[in-house]
């Protein structure tokens, strides 16, 4: 990362409101499409590294906090690497196009509440707003938490980059954020539940699978 993005970074982490203020001004997406190519390229290489050496200990961690076991990966050693590398690659090729696609429904959502801005603003917002997830999600402990400095960062630029009032701009993303943090808490304890009382649904489910493809 040059200089360039990592003045970015620190400026929207530390001085959010200063910082949608300067970027509102600049004409175009390009900087802000170049600022997400790199710190998603970064910090997606940051995520496998951290990941590939973490992983085990998270498995652990989940099996004995939930009582549950899980599977062993299913492909390993250079197929592995292989595979993995091929999937970060294409998803992240896919990512540089989906943003357009996010900045979109991100700018439909601002309209549906008042906003002013235009497309580029939304733009903007969606990808400066990331910037906690891209940038510190490969932090363990860390990653828990960047959501929330996300939404904390959405909130800030909208008020900047579509004139939207602090306490819209708070609902608009705080009550969709609860509701889906209570989805995924009770799709959890769902799929907790069910592992707790079938243990070998893992199992079950591969060896199905080894059946339907005839795989030994």
């Amino acid at each position: 990362m040059h200089f360039h993005t990592l003045d970015r970074i620190k400026h929207v982490l530390v001085s959010p409101a200063h910082f949608f203020q300067t970027v509102r001004k600049e004409k175009g997406m390009r900087e802000a499409w170049k600022f997400y190519a790199i710190i998603a390229l970064v910090g997606g290489i940051l995520n496998l590294i951290s990941n590939a050496l973490l992983q085990q200990y998270y498995q652990a961690f989940l099996q004995q906090m939930f009582n549950i076991t899980l599977p062993a990966p299913e492909i390993g050693g250079i197929l592995g690497a292989a595979f993995t590398t091929f999937a970060f690659i294409f998803g992240y090729l896919l990512s540089l196009g989906l943003v357009f696609l996010g900045a979109a429904f991100l700018h439909a959502w601002c309209i549906i509440f008042g906003g002013k801005g235009e497309y580029e603003h939304s733009f903007k917002l969606a990808v400066y707003a990331a910037t906690p997830k891209l940038a510190l999600s490969w932090i363990p402990i860390i990653n828990v938490f960047t959501w929330v400095w996300d939404i904390a960062l959405l909130i800030i630029g909208t008020q900047a980059l579509h004139a939207i009032p602090r306490r819209r701009a708070i609902l608009m993303y705080v009550i969709p954020a609860a509701l889906l943090v209570l989805f995924f808490i009770l799709m959890a304890v769902f799929f907790i539940t069910l592992l707790q009382k079938n243990p070998g649904i893992f199992q079950m489910a591969l060896a199905q699978r080894a059946l339907t493809y005839g795989v030994a």
